[in-house]
């Protein structure tokens, strides 16, 4: 059972409270782009990502280098001219490596 809030807390001024930063990466600022221009962008992202990693960071380095290897598979057709079925994995590809390489 809730109880009702007291009449002493003041409420909080939503306008009041800061957002915290976002980090925008190319999946986010691509938005509304081709979809190969957009796989290009965050391919070369990850290429520079991983080059600055340190040696140690194996986890990172398998994840992002496993990433960059499924692109190949997406990207060895006709990019002019991509049928809707690759289209929908690039997508997915995309959303599932927005955040990949962003603690690097």
């Amino acid at each position: 059972m809730k109880t009702p809030p007291s009449s002493e807390t003041p409420p909080v001024d939503v306008s009041q409270i800061e957002e915290a930063p976002r980090n925008i990466n190319s999946v986010d600022a691509g938005a509304g782009q081709p979809m190969v221009a957009r796989l290009m962008a965050r391919k070369a992202e990850l290429e520079t990502i991983l080059a600055g990693l340190a040696e140690d960071d194996r986890g990172t380095r398998s994840d992002i280098e496993g990433a960059l290897a499924h692109l190949v598979l997406l990207t060895c057709g006709n990019l002019e001219d991509v049928p809707k079925l690759v289209i929908v994995d690039m997508s997915r590809w995309l959303e599932r490596t927005r955040h990949l390489g962003e603690r690097a």
